[in-house]
């Protein structure tokens, strides 16, 4: 079984959600941890190839280890290194853009934990094979996890928490 064709939907439930949840994390290291980010890398790294062995010992098919294991190898580095540049912020304040921009970010990540349970989920590629839609459905939620917790009006209202707590 061919796992990779967009017949089988897998483009948009296993691929696209591994660019994006990497994208998240790598945008979110760059603007407030970039000394992090080769260790970033690395754990990604380690983590495809580990995860890619465990799938080839439950017997996935040799096109979806390949697909997973290296699109978790590559998309760290691409991501890392070529398209994020650097981008410097501070967690002490929101505006008025970035509060509506970020606002969207959480209701886009209900949104993809939504989707597994919607018809969505099936129109995209969803209900071929329950073993990669266990895959998928996870991957879905770290995608949405990442956009509700990994934006600066979350992480600035944790950030004034703590600091308001500290200072008290």
């Amino acid at each position: 079984m061919d796992y990779i064709g967009i017949i089988d939907g897998n483009v948009f439930t296993i691929l696209l959600p591994i660019h994006l949840i990497i994208h998240n994390i790598e945008f979110f290291i760059k603007m407030y941890y970039e000394k992090y980010l080769k260790l970033f890398i690395i754990i990604a790294e380690v983590f495809a190839i580990l995860s890619g062995l465990i799938f080839y010992k439950l017997n996935y098919s040799t096109y979806f280890v390949a697909s997973w294991t290296t699109n978790f190898i590559i998309a760290p580095f691409f991501y890392g290194y070529f398209i994020i540049k650097k981008y410097e912020d501070s967690l002490g304040e929101v505006n008025f853009v970035e509060k509506i921009l970020y606002t969207f970010a959480i209701i886009l990540g209900v949104f993809f934990i939504l989707v597994p349970y919607t018809r969505l989920f099936n129109l995209i590629g969803g209900g071929a094979n329950s073993s990669v839609d266990k895959i998928a459905k996870v991957l879905l939620w770290i995608l949405g996890l990442t956009y509700i917790f990994l934006n600066k009006m979350v992480m600035s209202f944790f950030y004034n928490k703590i600091q308001g707590a500290s200072s008290n």
